[in-house]
């Protein structure tokens, strides 16, 4: 009886270790499947925004004016505000405008941001139909637009590269003072810390910032947290808009005096574009670059004053700024950078500070656009498309 019994054991002993054998071999062989389908299908791309958004801001005029509400925000197949474009690449003159939040335009209407507002208007180029593509996202920096000129242009195929620059990057210059890196750019792991402020991010770049880069399966997971995590897009509401301005109609100081040194914040600017200007001209895109107007001046009025939100010197709640006077200077000397550079690297270039109107009919705070001033922005783009396009 116990032989029979101990070769009962022995049989379960030998069937189980079968069964997790076979257990371990299906996971295995899974996980083998996987790994090669993702290696195979699996194509992140470098986008500001989720794919296929299709979603509504409702629009407070008493907080935001100048806009027309309700504002729809769709995106396409690629993560981009705008169409899809066409099957027929030889038809279509493809432009992609890249920016921060004034180029992405998050509280104008679809059709009434400047990005939308010149496909309409431009109508077609060198007998093409024209697509603009807004890949413009609040906060971008020119830093953030390195990482695009390298990734993009490959993904979109664009014939020519609109960007609205400055504006961000006088920020960066008097929030991060002289601790201001020069040759950010210039460091991988920098720039990697950078690319998650990306919705989606391309492979290269997740390696570069995943321990174990070698597994597609770790990679794809390690994403799909973060998208899921760290939600980009849509984070700005008008009451969000309502709770800045009224903190700074209240300061508990204004710093009128210019920081010591603004040497290292140009130098970084100006290594920016230049990396800017050198990919584009290593592809052969056509890059038209264009200064970054702003409601800033020597004098702001009562009126102007109170739909100035920006400008805040470490944490916001602190309630300390700079003055409307220091900031208007420091985005002029980034503006002037950006024309020295055209001028010096033979670029297209589009002074909007020196032409866009310091009005509250233009801007809805101290920078972004009403649709009237994106409709002024369109105009000064198709007049440039029209007229180069004309001269050739």
């Amino acid at each position: 009886m116990t032989a029979v019994s101990n070769a009962t054991t022995d049989r379960r002993r030998v069937l189980l270790v079968a069964r997790v054998m076979l257990a371990l071999f299906v996971f295995f062989l899974c996980g083998m499947i996987a790994e090669v389908g993702l290696r195979l299908l699996w194509q992140p791309q470098l986008a500001s925004w989720q794919r296929n958004i299709n979603r509504t801001i409702d629009i407070d005029p008493t907080i935001i004016h100048g806009v027309a509400g309700p504002v729809h925000i769709i995106t396409n197949s690629k993560g981009l505000r705008g169409d899809e474009w066409s099957n027929d690449r030889s038809k279509e003159y493809r432009i992609l405008a890249i920016g921060g939040s004034t180029t992405e335009c998050l509280f104008n209407d679809q059709p009434n941001t400047w990005p939308a507002l010149l496909q309409t208007r431009l109508g077609t180029l060198d007998g093409r139909r024209v697509w603009v593509g807004n890949a413009g996202h609040a906060g971008f920096t020119s830093r953030h637009n390195v990482m695009e000129m390298t990734y993009m242009p490959d993904q979109y195929d664009p014939d020519a590269v609109v960007i609205l620059v400055g504006g961000n990057d006088m920020g960066l210059l008097l929030s991060e003072g002289a601790g201001i890196d020069p040759g950010f750019i210039y460091s991988p792991s920098k720039m990697g810390n950078l690319s998650m402020d990306f919705v989606e991010r391309p492979v290269p770049i997740i390696k570069s910032t995943t321990r174990f880069h070698h597994l597609y399966l770790t990679m794809f997971a390690r994403e799909t947290l973060r998208l899921y995590q760290s939600p980009r897009g849509l984070l700005n509401t008008s009451q969000s808009w309502k709770t800045q301005i009224e903190l700074r109609r209240h300061p508990w100081l204004v710093v009128q005096e210019m920081p010591y040194d603004i040497s290292l914040g140009l130098k970084s600017y100006e290594n920016n574009l230049r990396e800017i200007v050198r990919l584009a001209k290593q592809r052969h895109i056509r890059l038209v670059l264009m200064t970054q107007p702003e409601l800033y001046q020597t004098k702001l009025s009562p009126e102007m004053m109170n739909q100035v939100w920006a400008g805040w010197i470490g944490d916001p709640s602190a309630n300390i700024y700079w003055s409307p006077e220091v900031a208007g200077k420091i985005l002029e000397a980034h503006n002037e950078l950006t024309r020295k550079i055209c001028h010096e690297e033979q670029l297209e270039c589009i002074d909007l500070a020196s032409t866009i109107p310091k009005s509250l009919n233009v801007f809805f705070d101290h920078a972004h656009f009403t649709d009237y001033g994106c409709s002024l922005v369109a105009d000064a783009l198709v007049n440039h498309f029209r007229n180069v396009a004309s001269a050739k």
